[in-house]
């Protein structure tokens, strides 16, 4: 979260200020809250508490809040600002803020200052005047419990600006199994391994070891949208770009599911080949409602079009499916797939597809492992076939690259696959997976070894829950 320079704020430095804050600020009543929108997926949020003055003018309290270790990092304070103020911090940053409730901030503050604080790590010099911003803590003020830290533990993301000392103090205070160290592009931190030289090593190896060039040629999709169901179409209405109409989905659950998976395999069809073939085609999340409804209805008929979802350029399925790609995908693919084993098999030897996606075929494995697990033999000889392959033809960097071999061995990590580490080591003897994944391969032996928290799946059951994670409000 980069901060930019910033022009300084009336009364930000100076006694005045801090004994004005010290003996005033807690009296004033609070006018507004804001908070960085992207901290609760990146862990570190930027707080701007105004409390307003008599006078109207304000004070104003900004926090930089790192909920993964290191509590308040950074805080300043002024007094006698304007609301001009407010918007000129706001702009320092390169992020977007929202309003928030007074609780919210109190809450996150204090809760990141205390679990800092049990690593060894103490806030900001300058959250000794700001923390008078801050009401007291007291039972007033309705408990929000966060989560910190990364899985529970204190995390620190190692880059060219990390103090030594905070290693150092983390060391000292903390077990080795109470805390992770990674770089910033999420791989294992190497002791005595300078981040800047890391990463210019991790660049140059990526260089020389390409991924797959994404090369697929687009068929001709249908230009007309033929449906047995015609109400089904509404699914393209750009009233429905940030909504569902809960009727309609129910309506077309309750369908037959040949008939209701082939009317949405359809539009899926249709719907990909207008946003290649017309530019005037109307923004909708017909395709993102039509995935969510397939993966409910199961119906073996829909694969083919979840499949050609998955051929897209990588940016193509981002416009459309965001993180749902990552996310909840690979388990409606799954769904789907379960009577299709061999043609899902198949797509995960397709040429000139594009990594980022096809790897999601991966977690549609997994999936099917937990949801059925006496299929976990036929579904561990799926991966010594492919794991063969690769070993062979790997360097080769036509169907599979560092990217995809690392993911799948990822997912056999996740699913305690140990009797394939002989295929596995063949796979890591052509020097073509991507260490930044998941590791070595003695890392991958002592995960499968040592780690028995064995992959689940969290994907919400219900369709509303879904809509609900991605903000898409679901009307009557």
């Amino acid at each position: 979260m980069a901060k930019k320079q910033k022009r300084p704020a009336p009364g930000a430095k100076g006694m005045s200020a801090e004994r004005y804050i010290r003996e005033k600020a807690r009296k004033l009543p609070v006018d507004k809250c804001y908070i960085s929108s992207d901290w609760e997926e990146s862990g570190m949020a930027a707080v701007i508490i105004v409390r307003r003055q008599p006078s109207g003018k304000l004070v104003i309290g900004r926090y930089l809040v790192d909920m993964q270790c290191l509590g308040v990092k950074d805080c300043d304070y002024c007094f006698n600002a304007v609301d001009a103020d407010v918007k000129q911090i706001t702009e320092d940053y390169d992020v977007a803020f929202e309003e928030t409730t007074y609780d919210v901030v109190h809450n996150l503050i204090l809760g990141a200052v205390e679990f800092a604080e049990e690593a060894g790590f103490k806030p900001h010099s300058a959250f000794g005047i700001a923390q008078y911003i801050l009401d007291e803590d007291s039972d007033d003020i309705p408990l929000i419990e966060y989560d910190y830290g990364v899985n529970g533990m204190h995390h620190i993301t190692v880059d060219e600006f990390t103090d030594p000392k905070t290693l150092d103090t983390l060391r000292r205070k903390l077990d080795p199994d109470k805390y992770t160290v990674t770089y910033s592009d999420g791989s294992p931190y190497l002791e005595g391994v300078d981040a800047v030289s890391h990463r210019e090593d991790m660049q140059k190896w990526h260089e020389e070891h390409p991924d797959v060039e994404y090369h697929y040629q687009l068929p001709d999709y249908p230009s007309d949208l033929v449906l047995k169901h015609p109400f089904i179409a509404e699914l393209l209405d750009p009233k429905y770009l940030d909504s569902m109409s809960r009727a309609l989905a129910e309506r077309i659950i309750a369908l037959p599911p040949e008939e209701a998976a082939a009317d949405l395999s359809a539009l899926i069809m249709y719907a990909i080949g207008r946003t290649h073939a017309d530019s005037d085609f109307p923004e909708n999340s017909a395709i993102f409602h039509a995935v969510l409804l397939l993966g409910v209805i199961a119906h073996p008929s829909g694969l083919d079009a979840m499949l050609e979802i998955m051929r897209q350029s990588f940016e193509w399925v981002d416009n459309n499916l965001g993180d749902m790609i990552s996310e909840e995908f690979g388990v409606l693919l799954g769904s789907v797939a379960l009577s299709r084993l061999d043609d899902l098999e198949r797509f995960m030897y397709e040429p000139g597809l594009d990594e980022l996606n096809t790897v999601v075929v991966n977690k549609a494995w997994s999936s099917i492992v937990l949801a059925h697990p006496d299929m976990r033999d036929r579904v561990t000889e799926v991966f010594r076939r492919l794991l063969a392959e690769m070993a062979d033809k790997l360097t080769q960097h036509t169907v599979w690259g560092p990217c995809y071999a690392a993911h799948t061995i990822s997912i056999l990590v996740d699913l305690h696959a140990e009797e394939l580490l002989p295929e596995i080591k063949r796979v890591y003897d052509t020097g073509w997976v991507d260490p930044e994944v998941c590791g070595g391969y003695d890392e991958v032996v002592d995960d499968m070894a040592h780690d028995r928290n064995f992959a689940s799946d969290d994907t919400p059951d219900n369709i509303y829950d879904i809509y609900d994670i991605y903000g898409i409000k679901v009307e009557p």
